[in-house]
């Protein structure tokens, strides 16, 4: 259950500019800070990259919290992941894992702020809900690094299995929401 709550600006025809409340500075916050860690961890791997691109994340990254059912969520996950492709040279599990997991909480907060209207505070159990979820891919993301890390240059994979693992992995949310919902007991 959501609610609307907080400070709510308004024009001089009533119709509502904004909401500020502490439910959208955290939903703002969790949309915009992990693109700023991202651009960062990009500079940082590629010194040589130019500054620009950070800026032009950000403030796609800020688009996103203002107007998260557009275009700007998808625009921002592909100018990071272009940017991290076209720069970073020498690539380290370190800074790939920081990226990966910044896309992802990007990712899943601009997800949850297009799903119901702007200035809408979620009760715990939503909120427990979406951080559990984020926890459990996170969580599958360091492993699967972990996994790479220690298996790079030792073992020979051949790309079908590489694919299937991926494929794979990608559907185990999928599938854990199906048998949660349709799981024994229901």
């Amino acid at each position: 259950m959501s609610t609307t709550s907080g400070l709510t600006f308004r024009d001089r025809q009533g119709h509502r500019i904004g909401t500020l409340s502490v439910a959208n500075v955290l939903a703002w916050l969790a949309i915009v800070a992990p693109i700023v860690i991202a651009a960062q961890v990009i500079r940082t791997a590629a010194p040589a990259s130019p500054w620009w691109p950070a800026v032009v994340l950000v403030l796609l990254a800020v688009a996103t919290a203002d107007l998260p059912d557009s275009m700007f969520p998808l625009s921002t996950v592909l100018a990071t992941a272009g940017w991290w492709i076209a720069t970073v040279e020498d690539v380290r599990l370190g800074p790939t894992v920081v990226v990966a997991l910044s896309l992802l909480v990007f990712h899943v907060a601009a997800g949850h702020a297009a799903l119901g209207p702007p200035g809408r505070d979620d009760d715990a159990a939503v909120l427990r809900g979406v951080v559990a979820r984020i926890a459990q891919v996170g969580a599958l993301t360091v492993v699967l690094a972990a996994v790479a890390g220690v298996t790079t240059g030792r073992v020979d994979v051949p790309p079908v299995v590489l694919g299937l693992a991926l494929i794979s992995t990608g559907a185990l949310p999928w599938l854990a929401g199906r048998w949660k919902r349709f799981g024994a007991g229901h």
